[in-house]
């Protein structure tokens, strides 16, 4: 799990269609909104919960549990079990996650920043950090992938890093995300890709890489392509190319 020093608040609760923002505390206004004579005393809003409708609760869940620290704390099932909810709590913030039978995933949802500003909406779900590229250095060892590395972003010298969610379960042949899922084989899950209608099993991870496959993007690097060329040939996203040229190097003698 995040240190708490690391991952002390929300800043922002805004629904995460696909992006996800970490910001530096340190950087923020330090102004504190101004209460409004007209507002009634009797209504105190505070942030409670956002609600992700998910593909795959289990791996949504994991997803949340492993990279981000998040813990399940309940799971719901309503509707004869057509509808299941995991509870994700850190201090002070709680994100469910549903499954919902037949819910599908539009393909607009999957544009990154700042393409995702073009369909309307909450667009993304930002937590607060004390140092975002640390953060940036924590989550890429935990096989986390981002859109970019930290920026500033002006003109509000604000730090900031967008990392993708991959809660979702991600179409091996075609990438897309409108997956359900399509029985058990041998205790593997199968699902079916709505986009391209194949089939495909649950091994869609950076550790599922060939051992060929991770040599030859290490060769390509060692040769002089950017990550982000090699990503355009291999198809390897390039933060997990970062990470393995990370773990070769810390391997030397």
């Amino acid at each position: 799990m995040l240190p708490k020093k690391l991952l002390p608040a929300i800043t922002l609760s805004v629904l995460a269609i696909g992006s996800l923002a970490i910001h530096s505390v340190a950087q923020q206004s330090q102004q504190q909104p101004t209460q409004d004579p007209a507002r009634s005393p009797e209504l105190s809003l505070a942030t409670h919960h956002m609600t992700v409708s998910v593909a795959d609760v289990e791996a949504a869940s994991q997803w949340y549990s492993e990279k981000l620290g998040f813990t399940e704390t309940r799971r719901v099932v309503l509707d004869n079990g057509n509808v299941q909810i995991a509870w994700m709590e850190i201090p002070g913030f709680r994100v469910d996650l549903a499954q919902v039978q037949g819910s599908v995933r539009p393909e607009e949802q999957n544009a990154v920043p700042p393409q995702h500003m073009l369909s309307q909406g909450w667009r993304h779900l930002a937590f607060a950090v004390d140092d975002v590229d640390r953060a940036y250095e924590t989550l890429s060892d935990r096989g986390v992938e981002f859109i970019s590395p930290p920026v500033t972003y002006d003109p509000l010298g604000i730090r900031i890093v967008a990392l993708q969610n991959r809660s979702m379960m991600q179409c091996s042949h075609c990438q897309s995300n409108q997956t359900v899922k399509n029985g058990r084989r041998k205790g593997i899950q199968n699902y079916l890709c709505r986009s391209c209608n194949r089939q495909f099993r649950e091994t869609h991870t950076p550790q599922g890489y060939s051992l060929e496959v991770k040599a030859h993007c290490l060769n390509l690097y060692l040769n002089g392509m950017g990550f982000r060329a090699i990503e355009r040939v291999t198809g390897v996203c390039h933060n997990t190319v970062i990470n393995w040229v990370k773990q070769a190097a810390q391997a030397l003698p």
